[in-house]
């Protein structure tokens, strides 16, 4: 039996039923994989959440009435989650291989104060061009994604940041305030994940970006 990695995945979905189709396989063929994968579907009508079943049958499916928002919707799925670590992903990304062993690893254990890792989201027609490598604020105190648009070749080493990008990091349970609440909902879709960050670094904990 094939060791598992204590991290359930959680990928928030809306109308995505080509994008699961292709996110969902490369998280699930991650070695090692993680222990549990869940949906969180905001009342799709394209049948996506049927795909769970059908074609994902490992995957754990929680199907909401209605669109709840990204932050509710994640908050959900993490009340429900069995792990110590939540890796967030959103149906529009592909993970590389590897992508689930090394933010764990950069993670380290309890004691090591890492309350997220972040991911090296990279432009899907551009893979060499940076999405996100992370959050940080301009000399104005404006939120943005670090590193946008410029080479991946320049984000090549860990580094401190002040808040990870929810698209695709790992949260540690520990460093929540009650242990399952990511986001503050009244930031329904943006800004949730500077809000994550902010409070992260309140409680003492790093955000590291991998």
């Amino acid at each position: 039996m094939s060791t598992r990695a204590p991290v359930t995945v959680i990928v928030p979905n809306y109308e995505g039923r080509d994008l699961l189709a292709r996110c969902l396989p490369s998280i699930l063929s991650q070695e090692p994989a993680p222990a549990e994968v869940l949906v969180v579907d905001n009342g799709s009508t394209d049948g996506s959440p049927g795909m769970g079943g059908r074609d994902f049958p490992s995957v754990r499916l929680i199907a909401l009435d209605s669109n709840l928002g990204f932050a509710r919707a994640n908050n959900i799925a993490a009340a429900e989650a069995s792990n110590p670590l939540l890796a967030l992903v959103n149906n529009d990304c592909v993970a590389a291989p590897g992508w689930l062993e090394a933010l764990v690893g950069a993670a380290g254990g309890p004691g090591d104060g890492i309350g997220a890792v972040t991911s090296s989201m990279r432009n899907s027609r551009a893979p060499g061009l940076i999405d996100s490598a992370g959050g940080e604020t301009d000399h104005m105190g404006f939120a943005r994604d670090r590193g946008s648009g410029r080479p991946a070749s320049e984000f090549a080493s860990r580094a401190d940041v002040p808040f990870p990008c929810a698209g695709a990091c790992l949260v540690r349970r520990d460093a929540l305030e009650d242990g399952r609440t990511l986001f503050w909902e009244r930031l329904v879709f943006y800004m949730e994940d500077v809000d994550l960050g902010f409070r992260l670094h309140a409680g003492g904990w790093r955000v590291l970006y991998e």
